[in-house]
């Protein structure tokens, strides 16, 4: 489940859509993995985890972040 303390690196007004998120034992059964790079994740590891449930390595999501209008993966407009 996704805590409410959302952040963003956008001004104090964007809705604030991502959490910090360490990848748990379920995940690793589940092979959840980056939807960017396609790998998966490592247990323990931490990751950028949208509201809708994408989740990426935060190495190639926060430059698309900071950068995009779009989702990096359903590209749908203004998600944030």
């Amino acid at each position: 489940m996704l805590s409410p303390n959302f952040k963003s690196s956008r001004s104090s007004q964007s809705k604030k859509c991502y959490t910090d998120y360490i990848i748990n034992e379920e995940d690793i059964r589940n092979n959840f993995s980056c939807t960017i790079c396609l790998s998966q994740f490592e247990l323990g590891e931490k990751v950028s985890k949208l509201e809708s449930g994408y989740t990426f390595h935060e190495k190639w999501f926060l430059p698309w972040y900071n950068s995009h209008d779009t989702c990096p993966t359903c590209r749908k407009k203004n998600w944030f």
